[in-house]
């Protein structure tokens, strides 16, 4: 009867054996599962050199523009960095034209002067300035725009149809465009070329912008600029084109 039993559990023995192996052989064993990071790494933005602008004090000023094909108008965007503020500035604009950093009222501190033209056979041009505010950051400087009674005779912007030239002419930003008769096709101007010369002027911190025609104003750190638009006949507003 033992000798039976001891049978028994020998046989149980040796085919639990054999089924743990068989077991053991044929069942891949389990693998750690791998924790997927769910924040979306950031990804740092290749901009050409030439679209960096370096300030006097080496704060830096980035120009990116999206233009879809078949649209006339772009989107900006103005990047600051090294600031005390550094938010980005997105603008709705006409395609851009060029910029440049300029010290437009001699306080050391540049501005920022954004050119962008129409498209069509006129080409206006026209410009926005930021100013960086004692280098704190870009704050939009009101900027007035050509109107119609602008360009009326004996007004600044007499015989103005648009092929802007905005440059940097020591300081004080120039504007420069040929100048039309009546009967005066768009691509023959047959008027003198014309320069319009802006002044930038602080007020109780609110900065503006004067216009004159002919003369250059002479700035110093110390002058203090009557922020108005004027001509010798006709007093700007503004409005867009």
């Amino acid at each position: 009867m033992n000798k039976t039993i001891y049978s028994v559990l020998t046989l149980v023995t040796i085919g639990l054996i054999g089924y743990t192996g068989f077991y053991t052989s044929t069942v891949a064993p389990t693998q750690p599962v791998a924790i997927v990071a769910t924040t979306t790494p950031t990804v740092t933005e290749e901009i050409p050199a030439k679209n960096i602008l370096t300030t006097k004090t080496g704060k830096t000023i980035s120009i990116v523009e999206t233009n879809p094909n078949g649209e006339s108008m772009s989107t900006l965007r103005i990047i600051p960095k090294g600031f005390e503020i550094n938010g980005e500035i997105i603008l709705e604009r006409n395609k851009l034209s060029n910029f440049f950093l300029i010290d437009m009222n001699n306080d050391g501190f540049d501005e920022l002067a954004i050119i962008t033209t129409s498209q069509g056979s006129g080409s206006y041009g026209t410009v926005t300035l930021f100013t960086t505010t004692g280098d704190k950051g870009l704050t939009l400087v009101e900027t007035p725009e050509v109107t119609e009674d602008l360009t009326k005779k004996g007004a600044l912007f007499e015989g103005y149809l648009g092929h802007d030239l905005f440059s940097n002419s020591s300081g004080v930003l120039l504007r420069e465009f040929p100048t039309y008769t009546a009967s005066d096709t768009n691509s023959m101007p047959t008027g003198p070329s014309k320069k319009i010369f802006y002044a930038l002027g602080e007020i109780a911190g609110k900065y503006g912008i004067t216009l004159s025609g002919d003369t250059k104003p002479v700035l110093t750190s110390t002058t203090t600029v009557s922020i108005s638009v004027t001509s010798s006949s006709t007093q700007a507003t503004s409005s867009k084109r």
